[in-house]
Formats: structure tokens, C-alpha cells, sequence
């Protein structure tokens, strides 16, 4: 059942930034806000901290971190991560059936995949595309049940209304909904 009675790009990108929301707030992982104010590098977004990456840094802050792993982050929430990247393209696929996977899954969400994939399984471009696919098979489920889907469209809806909601508003929305919070790992 596609979602109505929005439809449009916004209402799409809406849709999309709900369901990176709503996995991120599910999962534990912290954000600012949530917002589709396009900019020129995106339509939307969810102002995330997320991990830092060896080879974002510089070469001499390279060999210090690596021997961190990453910050201390586990392969559970670099999955988390992953998970939040892709969850976009699948709210967007679930709540609007037309949009093609190639459509809904694009620039820096597919960066920041395959870059979580790779982290985790030091592999090449193939198999960390194949993990992002399998990823994407089970945030799938997870906002496939009514009241996760329930929860992103409400999201969905306020965004529409307010253009930026503050993780707090995101929060009191979700809760609302009745998506449980995970605690962080």
C-alpha cells in the first residue's frame, strides 16, 4: 500500500530521512537533527556523529587510530551503522512502491555503506556491495512492521510540516509510535 495522500520529491526525501531516523533512534545512535532543507550536496539529511574512518584522516593519525579500531566501535555497531545508511533507501521504497532501489539508495548513503561495509569486513568493492544488500534485506523487515512503517510515516508527515525536527521532537514522535529505543552497545 504506497502512502498517502503526500507524493512529490519532498515527500519522498521526507519519507527517506524518516526511516534513516527512525533506525538511527531504534538502534541507539545519536543525532542532532533530522531535515529536508536541500543543500548542494543532498536533499536531506540526519546530522549523525558517526565513526571516523582510517583513511578520512590524515597519513600520520592514520597508524594511531588503526591501532584503536576504529574508535573502539564493534562489528555490532558498525552494523548499526549500516543499518541507519541503507534504512533510508528501504523507508522510501516501502512507503512509496515506485521507487526503484538505484533511485532510492544514492550518493553519500551508498558512500557511507560501503565504507561501514568495508570497515568490517576488509573486502573488496563486491563483497562489501553484497553485505550492503544483505543489510538492506533485514532493515527491510525491520520497517516492514506496522508499527515501525506507522512510525516512519508519522515522521515522515512531520517533516513535511516542519521541514527539520531536533532529535528530541524525533524522539517524542517515535516514542509516541511506540518504536522501542535499544540501549547503546
Amino acid at each position: 500500500m504506497a502512502w498517502e495522500p503526500y507524493s512529490g520529491r519532498d515527500a519522498e526525501t521526507a519519507g527517506h530521512e524518516a526511516g534513516h531516523a527512525a533506525v538511527a533512534y531504534a538502534l541507539g545512535i545519536r543525532f542532532k537533527t533530522t531535515s529536508i532543507v536541500a543543500d548542494s550536496d543532498s536533499r536531506g539529511r540526519v546530522v549523525a556523529v558517526s565513526p571516523v574512518f582510517v583513511a578520512d584522516l590524515p597519513p600520520e593519525e592514520q597508524v594511531r587510530v588503526r591501532a584503536r579500531k576504529y574508535r573502539g566501535m564493534t562489528m555490532a555497531r558498525l552494523t548499526d551503522h549500516l543499518m541507519v545508511a541503507v534504512a533510508g533507501a528501504v523507508a522510501e521504497q516501502l512507503l512509496f512502491e515506485r521507487v526503484p532501489w538505484s533511485e532510492a539508495f544514492r550518493g553519500t548513503d551508498e558512500q557511507s555503506a560501503l565504507k561501514y561495509s568495508r570497515a568490517m569486513w576488509n573486502a573488496d568493492d563486491d563483497i562489501a556491495a553484497a553485505y550492503v544488500q544483505f543489510t538492506a534485506v533485514r532493515v527491510r523487515k525491520l520497517l516492514g512492521i506496522q508499527f515501525m512503517r506507522g512510525a516512519v510515516s508519522e515522521l515522515a508527515h512531520a517533516l513535511l510540516d516542519h521541514r527539520t525536527l531536533s532529535r528530541r521532537r524525533v524522539g517524542a514522535i517515535l516514542r509516541a509510535s511506540g518504536v522501542p529505543k535499544v540501549p547503546r552497545r
